[in-house]
């Protein structure tokens, strides 16, 4: 093989690596805070018997059923990743909120209001975003 057909193979697989890497695709990158009572909310999610805390991006993308749980810190700063670190795609969301006590234990302390059929909280993703959860007035800020 000569050199200028290896020079012309590495310049497409470094051009098509370039145009897959960008952040002008279908994704976004979501994090955020949940708040309550205009402080961080937090819960217990080390140690023995940690809480039960998730929070699901729940939506449909061009007719295809999506759920995407957020990695939850615990002050209550979250990211969405999506299945490959990279975002999850583009679209309108419900986010649902459970939390409870050790494997459940206690039941949801928001009394399933976040649940993912009831939620009131909803944001339609378009680009990049850095969200506001208030548990207490139910709503997300950009």
């Amino acid at each position: 093989m000569s050199v200028s057909v290896i020079r012309q193979s590495l310049g497409l697989v470094a051009t098509a690596v370039l145009l897959g890497c960008s952040g002008g695709g279908d994704t976004v990158r979501v994090s955020g805070q949940l708040m309550k009572d205009g402080k961080p909310y937090s819960a217990n999610l080390s140690g023995k018997e940690p809480e039960t805390f998730v929070v699901d991006f729940v939506g449909i993308v061009k007719e295809r059923a999506y759920r995407f749980a957020a990695t939850i810190d615990a002050n209550g700063s979250f990211r969405v990743g999506g299945t490959d670190g990279r975002g999850i795609p583009r679209g309108q969301y419900k986010i649902a909120v459970i939390h409870s006590g050790f494997q459940g234990a206690g039941g949801d302390r928001f009394n399933a209001r976040f649940a993912e059929e009831k939620t009131p909280l909803s944001v339609d993703l378009t680009q990049n975003a850095r969200l506001t959860i208030d548990l207490g007035a139910g709503t997300v800020a950009q």
